[in-house]
């Protein structure tokens, strides 16, 4: 996909994030709703992780990508472009990473659980998080 002079300022971002479960779809969903913030994106989802190669960068200006493994993380090294990793289960310093508000999230289903008078429930987050704040 060539940009005209026109939209030159438009800025292509690939998306690497498996759509094969309803986790990932989901992700997905929500960087596309992200992007409606940033009318200066135009986003590509690549299939995860089959396309991910240096050869199929080429024109991107970023990239968004669930790094679950060593190949992933080497081809997006290689492509020289910068990165945001939505996986962070494993902490690569050589890209930028994101990760949901755990403290915040617990509160407010703590909170929705406590408005309808549960006495006893749990939150579970990511298998390898960090994350043990108890009440």
């Amino acid at each position: 996909m060539k940009q005209s002079a026109v939209n030159s300022n438009i800025k292509r971002i690939a998306v690497i994030c498996e759509r094969d479960r309803a986790y990932g779809r989901g992700v997905c969903l929500g960087i596309a709703e992200a992007a409606t913030y940033e009318k200066n994106w135009s986003l590509e989802f690549l299939d995860y992780p089959e396309q991910v190669n240096v050869t199929r960068l080429k024109g991107f200006d970023g990239v968004i990508a669930r790094i679950s493994n060593e190949q992933i993380a080497a081809e997006l090294t290689k492509a020289k472009l910068p990165v945001v990793d939505i996986y962070t289960d494993i902490i690569r310093p050589e890209f930028g990473s994101i990760d949901g508000d755990q403290p915040t999230i617990g509160r407010l289903a703590a909170e929705y659980f406590l408005k309808r008078r549960y006495k006893s429930f749990a939150y579970h987050t990511a298998l390898f998080c960090c994350h043990d704040v108890r009440a």
